[in-house]
C-alpha cells in the first residue's frame, strides 16, 4: 500500500509542469537611471524637465506629508517618452525620477540602449563596457534596473525603474 501512495504521489508531481525561474539581470554595481552610458540623459531640474517637449498628459498621484514639506509622484507623458517623477513642495527645483518607458528613437540618440537598434549591436556594444546582456534583457544595479523589450530583434521600448528612497 505504501508503495503505491508513493507511486501516486510521484505521479501528481511529475505532471505539475515546471516554471523555469526567469533569468537574472545582468549586474553593473554603478548603475543608475540617470547614468551617463546607460541611463536617461534629463534636465537637472523640475521646471527644465517639463519643457523638453510639448506634455500629453500629466497625472497627480500619491502626496506624502512629511510635515514640512510633501513630496507628490507624478506621471508625465510626452510623445514616445513616459516619466514617473517625485517632485516636492519645498525645493520646486527638485525631482527624482522614479520610472520612466521610452519608445521613441529621439529620446535615445547617443546612450548605448538606442530605440531601433538591433539586440546584436546592443550585445556589441555593452560587451565594450564588461556589460553582458542577459537573457532577461534586463541590466541592474543596487537600486536601479532597465529592461529592454524587443520584437523581431530591435529594441523597441526601454523601461527604468528608478530606486527614489
Amino acid at each position: 500500500m505504501k508503495q503505491l501512495c508513493r507511486a501516486a504521489v510521484l505521479v501528481m508531481f511529475s505532471a505539475v509542469p515546471l516554471k523555469a525561474q526567469p533569468a537574472a539581470p545582468a549586474y553593473v554595481p554603478a548603475f543608475t537611471c540617470q547614468q551617463e552610458s546607460l541611463g536617461i540623459r534629463l534636465p537637472r531640474t523640475y521646471p527644465m524637465l517639463r519643457r523638453i517637449a510639448p506634455i500629453r498628459a500629466e497625472t497627480v498621484g500619491e502626496v506624502t506629508n512629511w510635515g514640512a514639506y510633501q513630496t507628490v509622484f507624478r506621471d508625465l507623458r510626452f510623445d514616445g517618452l513616459h516619466l514617473q517623477v517625485v517632485t516636492f513642495s519645498n525645493d520646486p527645483q527638485r525631482y527624482m525620477l522614479a520610472g520612466a518607458s521610452i519608445t521613441d528613437p529621439q529620446w535615445t540618440p547617443e546612450g548605448l540602449l538606442r530605440i531601433g537598434q538591433t539586440l546584436a549591436e546592443t550585445r556589441r556594444r555593452l560587451s565594450e563596457f564588461g556589460v553582458a546582456l542577459s537573457e532577461s534583457l534586463t541590466i541592474g544595479g543596487d537600486g536601479d534596473a532597465v529592461t529592454i523589450r524587443a520584437t523581431a530583434g530591435h529594441i523597441v521600448e526601454l523601461n527604468y525603474s528608478c530606486y527614489t528612497g
